[in-house]
């Protein structure tokens, strides 16, 4: 998709007159006409702003939709890994519990 600012005649930047040798440089300013604020150049800037508001709403609708479905996953991803966690927790307690058991049986404990 082509940039809507690309080769615009409406957003070109003016220089203000020149800076002698103790002064700043001037501050750019945008050429807007004589009749601010309903000049026709200012309307077709609007215009290109309004413009690029529209095309970016469809695509942040649909990063907003996307991250909802990944918040989703997390959410079951928190679930399965609670559970995932007490299987492997009781597996390990399980699993000492048995050497112990197999320990005291070959040092003659019981």
């Amino acid at each position: 998709m082509a940039s809507p600012l690309k080769n615009n005649p409406h957003l070109i930047l003016v220089q203000g007159g020149g800076a002698s040798a103790g002064e700043s440089p001037p501050k750019p300013t945008i050429d807007g006409g004589d009749e601010p604020p309903h000049d026709s150049i200012m309307q077709a800037r609007v215009a290109v702003l309004e413009q690029i508001a529209k095309d970016t709403k469809a695509p942040l609708d649909r990063i907003e939709k996307r991250m909802d479905r990944i918040d989703t996953r997390f959410d079951k991803f928190d679930e399965r890994h609670d559970r995932d966690f007490r299987l492997t927790f009781g597996a390990l307690i399980t699993t000492a519990l048995g050497l112990a058991a197999l320990m005291a049986k070959g040092f003659h404990w019981f």
